[in-house]
């Protein structure tokens, strides 16, 4: 397989296991696994995608965030102007280090 090649197979399958392949994307990639060595690639790939799981990052305050994206565009529309960045600075959102608990 050509490396541009291999890179479309590759950034497809991401963003099918990822679920966030579109039509197209799904539908180009059945046609690359009509090839057998893509075929198996693939199910090696999605194994391994499937053995890792899930593990979201902890530390990040989702509802905390949203409240304050909330206040920033309700200020916006009742002054109609962006509010000034370098005085109105949201604070950043803490994110704990991500530990692979696989180990």
């Amino acid at each position: 397989m050509r490396s541009a090649d291999k890179n479309t197979f590759d950034r497809l399958i991401t963003r099918f296991l990822s679920g966030e392949a579109a039509v197209d994307d799904r539908d180009r990639l059945n046609e690359l696994l009509q090839n057998p060595d893509c075929k198996a690639m693939f199910v090696e790939l999605q194994r391994r995608w499937n053995a890792a799981g899930s593990s979201p990052v902890g530390g990040f305050d989702v509802a905390s965030a949203q409240v304050r994206l909330a206040v920033a565009i309700e200020e916006e529309r009742r002054t109609g102007s962006h509010p000034d960045t370098s005085r109105n600075k949201l604070p950043a959102a803490t994110v704990a280090p991500h530990q692979d608990s696989r180990r």
